[in-house]
């Protein structure tokens, strides 16, 4: 149901973008969430699968899922609504909140994140040359391994009990995941239209999460209690190079969702006469007062007739737009 605090179109029309603008953000909070929690149940799924230490342990998962992810999925809330909100088709009443292709781009940025975290447990153990540099037979016999045996290969049983390849996998969820907050600024607008900086909270909310996390690996009560250790710049560059690539990714999709899936339908377009105002136009200039018979956002002495077929147009929309 439509509540406004007047008879102003502007104002009809500033209510149905702030309803779309919250249902936008909503989606965005549960497909961050969703994706996320789809990417840690990957890394223990695979790492399980392909009989390897276990990549992290119950108590990173437990600090990752309170502390480091609740921060940006709150601060997504804040997410401005996109530029063309008033332009988009309106959504059927039967319309699920995630839909099928919504589902396969958690799906697969999901996958995504789960196997880059694998990715970077694995790469320590195999090729840094500062990491464990066994073969895979070695790595994925870890319970049979003796001191005998391992002295004679090179190497030290000890090496599985390393906090290094755990946490840098700790790390590579954390990171991936902040660079997928910044995904979900918008669902289907790119990142160089809708920029980090359009939502404050949310690189404020990355940053507190990023500062968390280094507490607990710089300081070494802490680090004790996780089980993790410092990482060298070494080991932050590979962090980095596995995590970012997840915004491509998603750009990838977006363009996609842009093109195939979601392409935009103009709510209303401009008159050839120029004798009234769209949608658009209202919801910018919606405060102005009287002036030419064409402007649907003055007082009520304008055009009459146009500013009646808009409203009929926007009460139509109210019976299949959910988020008026």
């Amino acid at each position: 149901m439509l509540s406004t605090p007047d008879d102003n179109f502007a104002s009809i029309v500033a209510a149905v973008a702030e309803g779309r603008a919250i249902y936008n953000n909503t989606k965005q909070f549960i497909r961050y969430m969703i994706s996320s929690n789809i990417g840690e149940v990957v890394a223990i799924f695979v790492a399980a699968l392909l009989g390897v230490p276990e990549v992290l342990t119950p108590v990173q998962l437990l600090w990752v899922n309170l502390v480091t992810d609740g921060l940006p999925a709150t601060a997504l809330g804040f997410n401005k609504p996109d530029k063309d909100i008033m332009n988009v088709r309106p959504r059927r009443l039967d319309e699920p909140i995630v839909n099928g292709w919504l589902f396969v781009r958690y799906l697969v940025v999901g996958l995504y994140v789960g196997l880059v975290t694998v990715g970077g447990f694995l790469w320590w153990f195999l090729k840094f040359e500062s990491g464990g540099r066994l073969s895979w037979a070695q790595l994925t016999t870890f319970q049979k391994c003796s001191e005998t045996a391992a002295a004679a290969a090179g190497y030290s049983c000890a090496v599985f009990e390393s906090p290094h390849p755990r946490t840098i996998a700790m790390s590579v969820l954390v990171v991936v995941e902040m660079f997928n907050a910044l995904n979900n600024l918008s669902e289907d607008a790119s990142l160089l239209v809708i920029p980090p900086w359009d939502n404050r909270w949310l690189l404020g909310a990355i940053a507190t999460s990023m500062a968390l996390h280094c507490f607990i690996l710089y300081v070494p009560p802490a680090a004790a209690l996780f089980g993790v250790t410092a990482l060298s710049s070494a080991e932050w560059v590979a962090v980095v190079y596995l995590s970012a690539p997840v915004i491509l990714l998603d750009e990838f999709m977006k363009l996609a969702s842009r093109r195939l899936v979601h392409p935009h339908l103009k709510a209303a377009d401009k008159p050839a006469g120029g004798g009234g105002a769209g949608l658009q136009e209202v919801l910018v200039a919606g405060g102005g007062r009287g002036g030419g018979g064409g402007e649907a956002g003055g007082n009520g002495n304008g055009n009459g007739g146009a500013a009646g077929a808009r409203l009929d147009m926007v009460r139509q929309r109210g019976g299949v737009d959910k988020s008026h």
